[in-house]
């Protein structure tokens, strides 16, 4: 009810469009990226296994974690205390790399969002909290600056962007849901687009297995821990680099959780699908190479062609 209050609240208001993001998205996606990274709506050339690692027998940590493949470049990084300080996020059918620097007093000072495929990058910087949660960010994006004002309750959280002279230029508005201890965004809404909500479901992990809204339909049923084993894509722009994948597919994981063949049908491409790994390893058996074998059918004959090739880093320290 808060947020038709608002709306209706906001009617009078001479409106400006303006680029906004959701950014109650990106401090929820921070808080989860070491356990949950990994969402249904990623795209298919980013396996679900991209960054999922073996920790060092002698530190018991890692530092860093990076892919690296054509026109890309990911990088997963914790630091001291376990604070996440990079790490890669699918914010509304686009991937992004986002960095967070903390102060003195481990608060997030500011979060840079850079979007892998073109797009403007975003800086954030954080003017006010309340209990660590920041409150007022000034932001700034394709040359504009503007002023997000966030206030946050047990069941909603609503984000509300000015610009430089205080006009309102829109708001996003999240309900939360409880599983278990943790609070999640269960649902949002943009102002401008109040009809087109963006909706998660969760399994009782907290694992997300559903997406859906405008940017489309995703979701995922997991075999093991957070390893899917059948996962569905319906993106409305399949053309888009970001949303490569249309269909209903099938992932095949060995003994030690390594990603072997992903099998299914693409949709917008009329065919079948069937891609192989194979893996280089290092000394601790985490892999540093993937290669992808696409079989590809001739003549009714299966025909292996070399497909996508990922490099990772792995750095470990205490």
């Amino acid at each position: 009810m808060r947020w038709l209050f608002l709306f209706l609240a906001l009617l009078s208001v001479p409106v400006l469009q303006a680029q906004q993001i959701p950014l109650a998205l990106i401090l929820e996606g921070l808080t989860h990226a070491e356990r949950e990274l990994w969402r249904p709506d990623w795209p298919l050339s980013i396996p679900p296994d991209s960054f999922k690692y073996g920790t060092d027998e002698e530190t018991g940590a890692i530092a860093r974690a990076a892919i690296a493949g054509e026109d890309l470049f990911l990088e997963l990084r914790v630091g001291r205390g376990g604070r996440v300080e990079r790490f890669p996020f699918m914010l509304e059918g686009r991937m992004a790399q986002v960095s967070v620097a903390y102060g003195l007093s481990l608060d997030i000072q500011e979060i840079i969002i850079n979007f892998i495929h073109g797009g403007d990058p975003w800086r954030l910087e954080v003017l006010e909290r309340s209990d660590s949660y920041p409150l007022i960010i000034r932001a700034s994006g394709g040359g504009v600056w503007y002023f997000i004002y966030l206030t946050h309750t047990a069941s909603e959280i609503t984000e509300t962007w000015y610009d430089v002279d205080g006009n309102f230029v829109g708001a996003f508005n999240y309900s939360l849901t409880q599983i278990d201890t943790v609070s999640k965004i269960r649902a949002y809404r943009d102002f401008h687009n109040p009809t087109d909500a963006t909706e998660f479901f969760f399994d009782s992990r907290g694992f997300v297995t559903e997406i859906t809204g405008p940017v489309g339909s995703f979701r995922a049923l997991y075999f093991r821990e957070d390893l899917p084993r059948y996962w569905e894509r319906r993106p409305v722009d399949s053309s888009n680099m970001d949303e490569n994948g249309f269909g209903n597919f099938v992932l095949q994981w060995d003994a030690n959780d390594k990603l072997v063949r992903i099998t299914g049908w693409e949709e917008n491409e009329n065919a079948s699908l069937d891609y192989r790994f194979e893996y280089d390893l290092d000394d601790t058996g985490n892999w540093n190479e993937r290669r992808e074998i696409r079989m590809v059918r001739i003549n009714n004959l299966l025909v292996p062609s070399p497909g996508n090739r990922i490099r990772r880093f792995l750095e470990f320290g205490e």
